[in-house]
């Protein structure tokens, strides 16, 4: 019987928004990826899952561009760096120019590009898929050396900042004044309601405890909306233990799943207009 991954392939390849996925340097040596991520990156079947794995916004499609060496290796997660045949270019031409030509003649004018650059994470977490789908939303949130982060991913971050908040609330959790707006955000996503958040996560990272800070959070749940075109969470639970006390939910378990649903149906909204707004710019990552 055929392999699960070759069925796959044929079915779903050509379908998937990942339209290419392109190699450039020389993936026989470690460079600026390594080990088990070079070899992960060059398997044909692991690429065409991770081709299939992609599937929304249905009318976004995505060129993305893989690049190894030593070029490279100096950049990560920089973000929007500009548009094809404009500021990307330049940017590219500027900063990676010994790949620069190669990169700028294989870019899409109706594609969203990302060039992954490495995967600093590599020695917990191997690229796959879904992988680069969350490094996609830390790339779309950074300002560093481009000329503007994804607006609608920060809608993103302070929608999930607010709902948040109010499901502290529900458990009666101290928050010490902290409010909704942007400039709230790290204070939320440095208290240590990061249990609480793992427990109502659906992602392996959350199920394992594994997210380090509550911020990474936003980005699981953007890799969740790119592969599954959904934001959905566990049912919250009875308690919830902030340093060495137990919260109870009580009474509001139910206010706070409502909470939740609305607060997956915003993001998605938010999360498929950034995407749709990235569609002819180069994203490095």
């Amino acid at each position: 019987m055929r392999k699960f991954i070759d069925i796959l392939t044929e079915s779903t390849l050509e379908e998937a928004p990942i339209s290419d996925i392109t190699h450039y340097g020389d993936w026989d040596k470690n460079s600026s990826f390594k080990d088990q991520d070079r070899k992960l990156l060059t398997n044909p079947k692991a690429v065409a899952k991770m081709k299939a794995m992609w599937k929304y916004p249905e009318e976004v499609n995505y060129n993305i561009l893989l690049v190894n060496n030593a070029e490279a290796n100096r950049f990560a997660e920089i973000g929007i760096v500009g548009d094809v045949g404009g500021k990307g270019d330049a940017w590219l031409q500027k900063y990676m120019p010994k790949t620069a030509e190669e990169l700028i003649s294989n870019l899409k004018s109706d594609e969203v590009n990302i060039i992954f650059t490495n995967n600093k994470g590599a020695e917990r977490v191997p690229m796959t898929g879904w992988i680069m789908a969350h490094r996609f939303g830390h790339v779309l949130n950074r300002t560093t050396m481009g000329d503007a982060e994804s607006f609608y991913f920060q809608e993103a971050v302070t929608t999930l900042a607010r709902y948040l908040a109010s499901l502290a609330e529900c458990y009666n959790i101290p928050l010490n004044g902290i409010g909704y707006g942007r400039r709230d955000h790290n204070a939320l996503f440095s208290t240590n309601i990061r249990k609480l958040v793992c427990a109502i996560g659906k992602s392996k990272a959350a199920r394992d405890g594994n997210l380090r800070t509550t911020y990474e959070f936003v980005y699981e749940l953007f890799a969740q909306y790119i592969i599954n075109g959904r934001i959905t969470f566990n049912p919250v639970p009875e308690k919830a233990k902030v340093g060495r006390t137990n919260y109870s939910i009580g009474d509001d378990a139910d206010r706070a799943n409502s909470l939740l649903i609305d607060c997956g149906d915003e993001l998605e909204s938010y999360f498929s207009t950034a995407a749709y707004h990235a569609v002819g710019m180069v994203l490095v990552m």
